[in-house]
């Protein structure tokens, strides 16, 4: 996955030459470094957790991206 630097992309946008932003650097520990699969298994750990009862699956998996990434950042 690309993040685009928007700013940038207004600028082009902006001279109208044609050319393509400059996508940012990543920072180490960012959240676009935590792979869907670690997040899948958090939120399912979550989810048994609970008794595993379905109506929750957003909120396992937002609280299980935000953990992970928590933890990220204090590695």
């Amino acid at each position: 996955m690309v993040r685009w630097n928007t700013q940038r992309k207004m600028e082009t946008r902006g001279r109208g030459d044609g050319r393509l932003p400059i996508p940012e650097k990543r920072e180490k520990g960012s959240l676009s470094e935590i792979p869907p699969q670690a997040i899948a298994k958090r939120a399912y750990e979550k989810f048994l957790a609970r008794g595993g009862n379905h109506g929750e699956d957003q909120r396992d998996w937002f609280e299980a991206e935000r953990e992970l990434k928590a933890e990220t950042r204090s590695n």
